[in-house]
């Protein structure tokens, strides 16, 4: 007999079992390996344009997101998340790659991924799992590469709006859910699977149903603060009205609770197929959206927090309930964390880095650095290290903040601290490159036109 079981046989069988179970937590613990994340399969949901400001569990006091909420409150929550870029394509492309858009090569919607660049996908389906994605909109894997991995890719038709008016934008996320649920329901349900979800719903047209928007104070007889087209022609405008104002920021905080009940009717679908204990479901938004805090609408074009601040929330088996992790992170970390989640090392040379050692306590060695590049001017790049960040435009100069004194980034201490200047500008050199130009295709008349009737002008 093996020592190690003669010894235990003298102990009573409870204390038995919390000795083996404690001795295994600790190598979990030590290793901050998948071990403590035995996660079977994954569900990754993006959900385009989404600020964390507009989420209860981020402390929004208006009932945008019951259904997130909870789910953070059933597993983590990640309170310094950074976007790799502050629009569609690049971040989508470094989230699912673990690099940043000056090595993916994707910058704009007509560059194509570089050959060495491998995706989440191609790895999770190297590695035996079944993989599909269900895509709101055709911006986030934008190339032939970029789709690569994915046994099943349902890209949502777009169509216009319901009254006719304004730029064509994807439908309600209703039909990604049902795309996604069908899905579920096609594939073995032997096999271990990653399902991408993207949701447009929250990216401007703000369209809620007339219900919701009364819910949240807007008027749902004046949808024009929210179109498109007229937050294009005043984006750098300062002559909006109040009332304009605040009618777009509830016709958002509308969607997002719209969007949050799709998430609802989601999830009950993974718990009534049994999916639910073992998956690991991870939430996270490609970038946030601009309400003039800095004299602009939309997004692309600058690097302050109400873009590059973004949520992201993991629940699964292992996951602690109710933790909140305050490190600063990014999103090009998710490709290596779900890797590691399911037992699969990450090959070398990704520029993210797991986060499981912050799920099981090991982060003692966590380097809070984070960056993003690859706006709409292709002026601007910028770093996080801690609370302290430096945004860099190649035409103005410096803008360095220390965002726990001034987190919404009003007081540029560039010329007080010009020391502080050349260190994060050393980390941004160590953690960005210009690199080689990517190869860029062209873009036909009708995806130029809809691109600039959402926003993105001249990517």
């Amino acid at each position: 007999m093996d020592p190690r079981g003669r010894s235990l046989r003298f102990l009573p069988l409870a204390a038995a079992l919390l000795l083996v179970v404690g001795l295994q937590s600790s190598m979990a613990y030590l290793r901050g390996s998948s071990d403590a994340l035995p996660a079977r399969s994954v569900v990754l949901i993006s959900i385009d344009t989404l600020r964390p400001d507009r989420l209860g569990a981020y402390g929004y006091d208006r009932p945008t997101s019951p259904t997130l909420d909870a789910l953070a409150a059933d597993g983590a929550r990640f309170a310094a998340c950074v976007a790799p870029a502050p629009w569609t394509p690049p971040s989508h492309i470094s989230m699912l790659t673990g690099l940043y858009p000056s090595r993916t090569g994707i910058r704009a919607v007509s560059d194509d991924l570089r050959p060495e660049v491998h995706t989440l996908a191609e790895e999770m389906r190297a590695r035996g799992f079944h993989t599909a994605a269900v895509v709101g909109s055709d911006l986030v894997l934008p190339c032939a590469r970029c789709r690569a991995g994915f046994d099943s890719l349902t890209e949502v038709p777009w169509r216009g709006n319901p009254d006719g008016q304004g730029p064509v934008v994807a439908d309600r996320g209703d039909d990604v859910t049902a795309a996604a649920v069908h899905w579920l329901d096609a594939r073995d349900a032997r096999d271990r699977f990653f399902l991408f979800v993207h949701y447009y719903d929250v990216h401007s047209d703000y369209r809620p149903r007339p219900a919701m928007a009364l819910r949240f104070g807007a008027d749902p007889n004046d949808m024009e603060p929210g179109n498109t087209t007229y937050l294009i022609d005043r984006r750098e405008s300062s002559d909006i009205p109040v009332r304009d104002q605040e009618q777009m920021k509830r016709l958002y905080d509308a969607e997002v609770r719209q969007l949050d009940e799709l998430l609802r009717t989601l999830f009950d679908s993974l718990k009534a197929r049994n999916l639910w204990s073992d998956t690991l479901i991870v939430v996270a938004a490609d970038h946030g959206e601009e309400f003039l805090e800095h004299g602009g609408l939309l997004h692309g074009r600058t690097l302050y927090e109400e873009l590059v601040h973004v949520p992201l929330i993991m629940r699964g088996p292992g996951v602690p309930h109710g933790r909140v992790i305050s490190h600063v992170v990014s999103l090009v970390d998710l490709m290596p964390t779900i890797l590691d989640a399911v037992g699969a090392p990450p090959r070398d040379g990704l520029t993210g880095r797991s986060l499981l050692p912050m799920l099981t306590g090991a982060d003692r060695d966590w380097v809070e650095r984070a960056a993003s590049e690859a706006d709409q001017t292709r002026r601007k790049r910028m770093v996080r290290v801690g609370n302290l960040k430096l945004i860099e435009d190649r035409g103005t100069g410096y803008e360095l903040y220390d965002l726990a004194q001034d987190p919404r980034e009003r007081h540029n201490l560039a010329a007080e601290r010009p020391e502080q200047v050349g260190v994060l500008a050393g980390e941004m050199r160590a953690v960005l490159t210009d690199g080689t130009p990517s190869a860029t295709g062209t873009l036909d008349n009708a995806t130029r036109e809809r691109l600039r009737a959402l926003g993105y002008l001249d990517e």
